[in-house]
């Protein structure tokens, strides 16, 4: 289903343009809240986009703003949480078009198009699997149910569902040539791995490429797509292209770590593990190589047999353990995120609880956090608690994340998260 629905409050030019746009060439289904005017507090967003994944907030930097992204997707976090809705729809922010100039200095995203916005929506949905019972329809009529006019009037009209086309289909690799691609070359000389591994880093760390959760974080692609023309390709490529692969994804694992560093804070995240996919293609001249990248944590895309990984029980999801240094807690801003409402509701589980640190098969799980903060309820593997010294875990470990009776922690105990460690992930298991 596609629909647009336009509120009471003015909308910018560009912006009514941007959202026809938008609504025209969108590959899934999505609703269009264009230029809503809300009550309580009284606020104006210029364009809010719905998937059944996700919701983004764009705001227009046109004119005099007193309210930034931030603070809009906040707003529509805490609308959601009052209404009796079955679940919550993950919200991401960003600038369209341009942002005020005080804002310009900021990392929050600025989309100068249509394509850019289609790209950042797609993304922020693939970050998420979809929510179930439409919730995204049942966000939109919460939105234009708190719509007021400026005179304090209710709605002219009711919530326009006006289905334009249905499409249906998956996101995946071919997604990518949806992406604008950034392109470079060495006027007439081989393309080397090493030129295509900064290329790669200045991708992941374009704003441009950026999601933006409500708190500030960054997420940045995870999976990237590097094309070469097919003669270079099959000559200095095709030999070693897994052994490259692998050498690109421990470099931006690496320079993502480098980049929260200088920040002195986890600003950054990768959406998913790390995937860098080579291939040739006839449209890329030899001396050049384009780079398309996208944020995507479909589990069928990233389960990698050979890789360690923790799956949840009973029977849930699997995180392969791809990245030197892997954070687990209740807070958004770690690898691992439980966003489980009884373990965000009973907050056993401390905001960031405990990390491992991975270097190939072998884990060392530890509690509280890399800068040493112990968690609350302690952390265990096999019933017994991990200290301070760590815990080397073995495949078919069982590790509990807090626990009411340290003696006896128990991994199906409400507001506990427990997995259990595999040194080898099978795709399609879990």
């Amino acid at each position: 289903m596609k629909s647009l629905q336009t509120g009471f409050a003015p909308v910018p030019p560009p912006v009514k343009e941007l959202a026809e746009q938008l609504l025209e060439s969108f590959p899934t289904d999505i609703i269009l809240l264009l230029g809503l005017s809300l009550a309580e507090p009284r606020v104006n967003l210029d364009l809010i986009a719905l998937t059944p994944s996700a919701a983004t907030v764009a705001l227009h930097g046109a004119g005099e703003r007193h309210m930034t992204p931030q603070e809009a997707g906040r707003l529509l976090v805490t609308l959601q949480q009052q209404a009796t809705l079955p679940e919550i729809l993950p919200v991401y922010v960003c600038w369209i078009g341009e942002a005020p100039a005080a804002a310009q200095a900021g990392n929050t995203p600025i989309l100068p198009d249509a394509a850019h916005l289609q790209r950042y929506i797609l993304q922020a949905s693939s970050q998420n699997p979809p929510a179930g019972q439409d919730l995204f329809t049942k966000v939109a009529d919460l939105l234009l149910a708190r719509e007021r006019s400026p005179a304090g009037g209710d709605r002219r009209t009711p919530p326009l569902r006006r289905a334009l086309r249905a499409l249906g289909g998956r996101l995946d690799v071919g997604l990518f040539d949806q992406l604008t691609p950034s392109v470079f070359g060495r006027r007439g000389r081989p393309v080397r791995p090493a030129d295509i591994n900064r290329h790669l880093e200045a991708a992941m760390l374009d704003r441009q490429n950026h999601l933006e959760d409500v708190n500030y974080g960054k997420i940045v692609p995870n999976e990237y797509l590097v094309e070469i023309g097919p003669q270079t390709f099959e000559q200095r490529f095709r030999p070693i292209a897994e052994e490259l692969t692998a050498q690109w994804q421990r470099r931006l694992l690496d320079a993502l770590n480098t980049a929260n560093s200088r920040q002195g804070s986890r600003l950054y995240r990768f959406g998913g593990p790390v995937i860098v996919h080579l291939r040739p293609a006839d449209d890329v001249p030899e001396d050049e190589v384009r780079i398309r990248s996208r944020v995507n944590n479909e589990q069928a895309a990233v389960v990698d047999s050979g890789a360690p990984c923790l799956q949840r029980l009973p029977r849930g999801r699997s995180w392969p353990l791809q990245a030197a240094l892997v954070t687990i807690g209740r807070s958004r801003q770690n690898d691992i995120f439980l966003d489980e409402p009884e373990i965000q509701e009973k907050r056993l589980v401390s905001s960031q609880h405990a990390y491992l640190r991975c270097r190939g098969d072998r884990c060392h799980l530890y509690d509280g956090s890399p800068g040493g903060k112990a968690s609350l309820n302690g952390t265990y593997v096999n019933g017994e608690r991990v200290g301070g010294e760590g815990r080397l875990l073995r495949d078919g470990d069982v590790v509990v994340l807090a626990a009411s009776d340290p003696r006896h922690p128990r991994p199906d105990a409400p507001g506990v998260a427990s997995f259990v460690f595999r040194s080898r992930c099978v795709p399609g298991k879990g």
